[in-house]
């Protein structure tokens, strides 16, 4: 279960249980060689892998991903993710993926991950939210926090879900105004929260 897993983020002890790799770039050998079940990181690390600045490759963005994927609960399968991976390319040539923390239990692996990247063109496709499309680029650099779920089943990405700051990308491109939160509400991120270095017991 999901809240399994953060419980298991909170509590090193459990490890015996689940793999907790902390912030990791995804082609780094250590995350094969943290363990059995800490090898299910693979599959998602390569796909990230393949959108990084010195490659990219979104055939290869898209090769972990199972030939009847799910995307959102969408069946896009690996033709979709593969159109999503040439969208990415197409708004931020520059783009980069960072895992800073990841969780494998069973079959399911969670991360957290930062995207950076430049805003140098258009999407085809409705991606991080559909407010790029038919935008001109702006040139501007962005820095947005992510958090994937991804199903791993023989190898192969068989499901895939993610929770983005896509109002908080969007307010970095100058498109719509910023929102900071007041000093004493703790319980959202500032202008540039760490990821990966959160404190246990803050929501």
């Amino acid at each position: 279960m999901v809240s399994d897993l953060f419980r298991t983020h909170r509590a090193r002890p459990a490890l015996s249980r689940s793999w907790v790799v902390s912030r990791t770039v995804c082609s780094r050998t250590e995350l094969a060689q943290a363990g059995g079940r800490a090898r299910r990181d693979l599959p998602y690390c390569r796909q990230h892998d393949a959108l990084r600045a010195n490659r990219h490759d979104a055939n290869a963005f898209a090769a972990p991903f199972a030939v009847n994927a799910t995307n959102h609960g969408r069946p896009v399968g690996r033709d979709g993710v593969q159109r999503v991976g040439q969208s990415l390319l197409a708004a931020f040539p520059d783009i980069h993926f960072e895992i800073e923390t990841s969780v494998v239990q069973g079959d399911i692996a969670m991360c957290e991950m930062t995207m950076t990247g430049t805003h140098l063109g258009s999407p085809e496709m409705r991606v991080l939210g559909g407010f790029l499309v038919g935008v001109r680029p702006t040139g501007r650099a962005v820095k947005q926090h992510q958090m994937h779920l991804f199903r791993i089943v023989a190898g192969e990405i068989t499901e895939h879900r993610a929770v983005r700051d896509d109002l908080g990308l969007m307010a970095q491109l100058g498109l719509m105004e910023a929102d900071a939160p007041p000093e004493d509400d703790i319980s959202r991120s500032g202008p540039d929260p760490s990821p990966g270095q959160m404190q246990p017991g803050r929501t």
